[in-house]
């Protein structure tokens, strides 16, 4: 009964591990005040300050446009965008952990940003 009772308890534990569902392509579109295509030229990453087993790491990406985007921006313009991605989380957290996937140099892709180009969370990028 024991055994019975400890799986049934670590069972119930799995769901704490899960991260947040990715948005979908509508609310991408819908969400995003910018969308932009381009290819990656640099990645910063700034290692965030760890408290009590937390840590947020910023990341600063520059792309360089492959088409003409919103405003005055045009094809070969270079654009700088924000996210960010959990550095660190206590055993057994969930919720929010940035980014999924962060652009590496030479990737191409569309970027799904907020009004103050910080890329959208979890999935502000689809790689082409």
């Amino acid at each position: 009964m024991n055994k019975i009772l400890m799986l049934l308890a670590a069972l119930s534990a799995l769901p704490l591990l899960a991260a947040l569902p990715p948005l979908s392509n509508e609310d991408l579109n819908t969400m995003a005040a910018h969308i932009i295509t381009g290819r990656v030229v640099s990645v910063d990453r700034q290692l965030g300050q760890e408290r009590e087993g937390y840590r947020d790491d910023a990341f600063h990406i520059r792309i360089q446009l492959s088409q003409p985007a919103s405003g005055s921006l045009q094809a070969g313009d270079i654009v700088v965008v924000t996210t960010w991605q959990a550095g660190a989380r206590p055993l057994g957290w969930a919720g929010p952990s940035g980014q999924y996937d962060i652009p590496r140099v030479g990737q191409d892709g569309v970027f799904y940003l907020n009004a103050d180009l910080v890329m959208l969370n979890p999935n502000g990028w689809i790689p082409r």
